[in-house]
């Protein structure tokens, strides 16, 4: 990946406050980024919306997953889910 494609993703992580960026102490020229809390959240609510979804998908069938699937796109496009 390019530098300027990596600083980029950085610079939006960071006004996102995913992310932190500090200057070496060893080398100027070299950015330290660490994650925030907020990113860790982040992660820690993926992981549970997973396991939700993989709770309420494990009664149906593949073909009433694949209706539910459909159903849960539309009410997000829509606005009805956040």
């Amino acid at each position: 990946m390019a530098q300027s494609t990596t600083a980029g993703i950085v610079t939006r992580l960071e006004q996102k406050k995913f992310v932190k960026g500090f200057i070496s102490t060893d080398d100027r020229g070299r950015k330290i980024v660490r994650l925030t809390k907020a990113s860790m959240d982040c992660c820690n609510d993926a992981d549970r919306k997973q396991q939700v979804e993989q709770q309420l998908l494990l009664e149906l069938t593949n073909e009433e997953q694949k209706i539910f699937q459909i159903l849960l796109k539309k009410s997000i496009v829509h606005g009805f889910v956040k």
